[in-house]
């Protein structure tokens, strides 16, 4: 059975996409162009994060949303994916390299709220950076009861520790120090 898209809402998502591209690049002084502009959506992508070649994949799923059928939660959820996954962390995740690992944290946590800053400047009706705020306080707090969690900074050995440091967990504690 064939997914029926609306074109309408990709084609308003991938201008969201253009915009934060072109406040990153203004925001950095990157030269124009720096950041890879070739986007495709593709439906049933297994790995979102692959992004090679000067091409950046997006689930179509991720990319959706209708303003007569979905929440305003979707719409949130969308614009962290564009703005901190891909666009932002084009920027971020260039400059860091194997012998960064043991500081992965402060890149995710910059890169993080980067792209939730600059999604705010983009949409400010929206009040995303006040969200943000709230929510990451409300998380770390909760947080701090938990066992969940080993130290932010660490010696990193071996490939297993290094996917360790892509927890969720990591994230929020980061951003909130």
């Amino acid at each position: 059975m064939e997914k029926k898209v609306d074109r309408s809402a990709m084609e308003s998502n991938f201008k969201l996409i253009k915009d934060v591209t072109v406040v990153v690049e203004f925001m950095w002084q990157q030269p124009e162009e720096s950041l890879m502009r070739n986007k495709y959506a593709i439906a049933d992508l297994t790995d979102d994060s692959v992004d090679k070649l000067q091409f950046v994949f997006y689930r179509e799923e991720d990319i959706i949303y209708n303003e007569e059928i979905n929440p305003i939660a979707r719409k949130i959820e969308l614009s962290r994916i564009i703005g901190r996954n891909k666009v932002v962390g084009q920027l971020f995740d260039t400059a860091v390299s194997p012998s960064w690992w043991s500081c992965m944290w402060l890149n995710e946590s910059i890169a993080t709220l980067f792209g939730v800053y600059t999604i705010n400047q983009i949409m400010p009706e929206n009040r995303m950076l006040d969200l943000f705020v709230v929510q990451t306080q409300q998380e770390s707090l909760r947080l701090d009861d938990s066992q969940l969690m080993n130290p932010l900074d660490s010696e990193i050995d071996s490939m297993s520790k290094i996917n360790s440091l892509f927890s969720f967990i990591y994230y929020i504690k980061s951003i909130e120090y």
